[in-house]
């Protein structure tokens, strides 16, 4: 019987944790299959070698035979799962020999499993000179090296299973910290987290996505950097970002008023002696000087969300969904679109301004982006689930290509292809920052030619 230590099925995320180490550890590790081919490798920084270089090669052509044959250590190996070698890793101006610990991976990578081996990995890690911890999806700590638990002042029993976010000291820092970990984000950023003995170190921290084969993440790998400077906090962030587009704004609302104006007075004192051309040139001015007096109107907009907290209640939408469907029917009926209302909406647990202009948002990006369609549709469906209600909105035009899911929602990412990319960039991050500011979320179901489905989670009291 094999023993205990092959590593069976063992999941690419453990692989990736052994590839971040790189650099970190004071003696190499490799990890094989059972053919002996290299799968993932992590050198002290010692070693003036890519790790890139040595994947995918055999590790047989690697090993300096000295007394051992090398039908002895691969029998070691395929025993106990684990063997220790001298390799010869002559290149260029490095022509020493290392010792190198040797790991068996029984699964290949494409047969792996996706749950990562968290277990696996803390006799890995321990020995890397700087705190480094493994934490799942969920933000929970699987992964808490030697250092990591000198920093914090735990032991490592203590701090598996802790939810890094709990460690943070200041609320807002933590609440943004969690909402980024539920739409799978995890930032590097400084923060200040409380040790078991009630100190404060403020730490840089440093985040690296494990994930498994197909890109699905299985959480991350975080390396922290004590610091003596000043934690960042989600408010200080947004005063500064607020105060930056208030004095941008402040600045270009003259020009831009002179534009409207000297649009008006050639109007008067030109008017009759201009052609077609020259009044059209009149038009097309006033309506990009309108363009960009939206655009100031939306980063205002976007600069002032931040949280929404005692504006909420439970309202119910059937109103909101009317007044929508009046104030849209000019444009509507001159673009053929038919919009469908639900017949019993679910009570939404919202702030009511917000709640309007995320639906407005939605369907306006729809509208703005149906192409050419044989009957244009926009369906608007509100339906409770456990925790609260989500509000769909879906249409039959375009489509999002998926490679531009994530990006439409960023503050004016205009896409290759993508909702965002013929607008002016900020009606689905304004949704994206309501949402946030709700506790809720965004997502959208899409491909090329099938439309697109949002769906916007509403948290219930």
């Amino acid at each position: 019987m094999k023993n205990s230590h092959v590593f069976r099925g063992t999941s690419p995320a453990f692989l990736s944790l052994i590839k971040e180490l790189h650099g970190l550890v004071p003696k190499a590790v490799f990890c094989v299959d059972a053919t002996g081919c290299i799968l993932a490798v992590a050198l002290p920084a010692s070693v003036p070698v890519s790790s890139d270089a040595l994947e995918r090669r055999f590790l047989q052509e690697l090993v300096r035979e000295t007394g051992a044959s090398q039908a002895s250590w691969l029998a070691k190996l395929k025993g106990t799962g684990r063997a220790c070698v001298v390799l010869d890793l002559s290149s260029g101006e490095f022509p020493h020999e290392i010792d190198a610990d040797v790991i068996l991976i029984e699964a290949a990578l494409d047969d792996a499993v996706t749950t990562p081996h968290w277990d696996l990995a803390p006799g890995l890690v321990d020995a890397a000179p700087v705190p480094l911890l493994g934490m799942d999806v969920t933000g929970r700590i699987r992964v808490a090296n030697a250092a990591c638990q000198e920093l914090l002042g735990y032991s490592r029993q203590e701090l598996l299973g802790l939810r890094l976010a709990s460690l943070i000291e200041d609320e807002e820092q933590t609440h943004p910290f969690n909402r980024n970990l539920s739409h799978g984000i995890c930032e590097a950023t400084r923060v200040a987290l409380r040790r078991k003995d009630g100190q404060v170190r403020t730490v840089d921290l440093a985040a690296r996505q494990l994930a498994a084969a197909g890109g699905e993440a299985q959480g991350w790998a975080i390396e922290f950097r004590e610091t003596t400077g000043t934690p960042d906090t989600s408010a200080q962030r947004s005063q500064e970002l607020e105060r930056c587009i208030r004095s941008v704004v402040h600045d270009l609302r003259s020009p831009l008023g002179s534009l409207h104006a000297f649009a008006d007075l050639l109007e008067r004192d030109f008017g009759a002696r201009l052609d077609e051309l020259g009044r059209r040139y009149i038009e097309r001015l006033r309506s990009n000087a309108d363009r960009v007096q939206n655009l100031f109107d939306d980063l205002l907009e976007y600069s002032q969300i931040q949280s929404i907290d005692t504006e909420r209640s439970l309202l119910a939408p059937r109103e909101v969904l009317e007044q929508l469907a009046r104030e849209l029917k000019p444009e509507l009926e001159q673009r053929l679109i038919h919009l469908v209302l639900p017949d019993a909406p679910a009570p939404v647990y919202a702030d009511p301004l917000r709640f309007k202009q995320v639906l407005l948002n939605l369907v306006l990006n729809a509208v703005h982006h149906m192409g050419d369609v044989e009957a244009p549709r926009i369906r608007i469906q509100v339906e409770p689930v456990l925790t609260g209600t989500v509000v769909e909105v879906s249409d039959n035009g375009d489509g999002i290509p998926p490679e531009e899911h994530v990006r439409i929602f960023e503050l004016f990412a205009h896409g290759r292809g993508g909702r965002e990319g013929r607008g002016r960039g900020l009606g689905l991050p304004i949704v994206k920052r309501i949402m946030n500011a709700h506790g809720g979320r965004i997502d959208v179901e899409s491909a090329p030619g099938a439309g697109a489905t949002f769906r916007a989670f509403f948290p219930g009291p």
